[in-house]
């Protein structure tokens, strides 16, 4: 994370209006939702607190927000003047790493933090006609997030995709590379080589934020603005990377060339934008 992003202006925004609330409007929302029939709580509300909570940023995360990125700070600081501010990291604890809760008994309890459950295991699986928008969502969230939470990156590349959904899937390396490019494209991971891209901390709001992103506007949509000839070339890049292959295990056996599976039809087409 280089700045401050995912401290969004919404966020305070948010915070500004959960301030406005009022104890008489916080009892009436919880007597329509019924919570007195569903739980043992009264639905009598004494104060009122307000934090939010972000995934996966940790008080080093805070030091360089206030001390190292641009706008960071300023950001940061909007944030706390309106709730405390946690983080959460499944398998670890909800805990304050900003901010200041009114109630000294929530302030000494997120202090301690409270322990989490691990979370289940996210699994992707792809329709059978593979939009792009969807490979993109599985990437980011399979290899991106991996990345999102730690100080290493993570590093893949078309094959090492490809080889992950089959056999269920054969995905064209021609639309993972796209896919990859593209990601480069809104700044969620970079071009490391050939068929190789990097993810790390710098691209959390991205990837977080992907799914909205493929929302607004489809894969191709951003490629049209892209000179093709920046997209690596995924045919000449996979058989300089079987060749490679081949050279290291000692072989001499001929080299076999995997069709694609898109036939003759360019990746281009719009096949998979109708």
């Amino acid at each position: 994370m280089k700045s401050g992003d995912n401290i969004r202006e919404r966020d305070i925004g948010q915070m500004e209006h959960c301030n406005q609330l009022s104890i008489d409007g916080v009892e009436e929302e919880l007597e329509a939702a019924e919570v007195q029939d569903k739980t043992p709580y009264n639905g009598e509300v004494q104060t009122i607190d307000r934090c939010i909570v972000y995934h996966d940023i940790d008080e080093e995360w805070v030091e360089q927000c206030r001390n190292e990125w641009d706008n960071c700070q300023e950001q940061l600081e909007r944030l706390e003047q309106e709730a405390a501010v946690l983080t959460q990291d499944f398998g670890g604890t909800l805990r304050r790493v900003a901010g200041e809760f009114e109630s000294g008994r929530l302030q000494h309890r997120f202090e301690d933090g409270i322990e989490l459950p691990v979370n289940p295991k996210e699994e992707f699986v792809l329709t059978e006609q593979m939009e792009k928008e969807i490979l993109a969502v599985a990437i980011c969230g399979i290899w991106g997030e991996q990345a999102v939470g730690y100080d290493n990156s993570v590093r893949v590349n078309v094959n090492q995709i490809r080889d992950h959904f089959a056999p269920t899937f054969n995905v064209p390396p021609t639309r993972v590379n796209r896919v990859l490019y593209y990601l480069t494209e809104i700044d969620a991971c970079d071009h490391v080589e050939d068929l190789t891209y990097e993810f790390s901390r710098d691209h959390i709001s991205e990837v977080l934020s992907i799914i909205q992103t493929v929302r607004d506007q489809r894969v191709e949509e951003v490629l049209d603005d892209v000179d093709e000839n920046h997209i690596p070339d995924e045919q000449q890049a996979t058989l300089d990377m079987v060749s490679d292959e081949v050279m290291a295990n000692g072989s001499d056996e001929d080299e076999e060339v995997v069709d694609d599976g898109e036939g003759e039809m360019n990746d281009n087409d719009e096949e998979s934008e109708d």
